[in-house]
């Protein structure tokens, strides 16, 4: 079973602690590494993914969001004559 719960009334939730999002989001790009500015546009534009499970379990969620933060790797181009 699937459910969506909405907190109109934040009897379950803590409003106070949308004021430190942007200090969570900082203190765990840290622990996991990441550029800290990346790590929260990703998570900011990810919700509907993150919410609906479409990117896997918690772990995996984190994984993924880890993934699209860091750089691609360079691939070797031709070599230039000379």
């Amino acid at each position: 079973m699937k459910a969506v719960v909405f907190d109109f009334f934040a009897t379950h939730t803590d409003p106070a602690a949308e004021l430190n999002r942007n200090q969570v989001l900082v203190d765990t790009a840290g622990l996991l590494g990441l550029n800290p500015t990346t790590f929260a546009e990703q998570m900011r534009t990810s919700p509907h993914e993150r919410y609906t499970g479409a990117l896997g379990d918690t772990a995996t969620t984190f994984t993924v969001i880890a993934d699209r933060c860091r750089p691609l790797p360079m691939t070797p181009g031709p070599s230039l004559p000379g």
